[in-house]
């Protein structure tokens, strides 16, 4: 399966253009993050309290979960991603702690990514930062 987790809050926009284009004929799951209602992390690393959020992550990230490939789509933004596209993967410090979710980083790490980033304005030097951002979450 296909998960597709696109960024851009322009639905016809540039970045839009591009994943349709690369998604013709395939069967993804698309999900648009700037229309899903996704609350911010909080951090209880040191604290017993549990994360308790009202929001669509927890559906986005099953579809995730269960996707063998994950393509993140995103315009590029002074340098690193859309907020949308970032507030999703932030959560990921709760998943990473959640013990509802069995082996998370493991599950992750056995994934295949696609990235796309879309810019203007010499996005082979200036989407940079991103692609090592990219390459060092790819780790967990």
């Amino acid at each position: 399966m296909i998960t597709c987790l696109f960024g851009s809050s322009r639905k016809d926009g540039n970045s839009a253009i591009a994943v349709e284009n690369l998604l013709k004929n395939l069967n993804v799951n698309f999900v648009n993050l700037y229309q899903s209602n996704i609350e911010k992390v909080t951090d209880n690393r040191h604290s017993k309290g549990a994360n308790f959020h009202n929001d669509d992550y927890e559906q986005i990230l099953i579809k995730v979960l269960e996707s063998d490939i994950i393509i993140f789509s995103t315009p590029l933004y002074w340098y690193s991603m859309s907020a949308s596209l970032k507030l999703f993967i932030d959560r990921w410090t709760e998943s990473l702690r959640d013990k509802q979710i069995d082996n998370f980083k493991e599950i992750m790490s056995q994934k295949k990514y696609l990235i796309l980033i879309i810019g203007g304005d010499n996005p082979h030097t200036k989407a940079q930062p991103l692609v090592n951002q990219f390459k060092l979450i790819f780790e967990l």
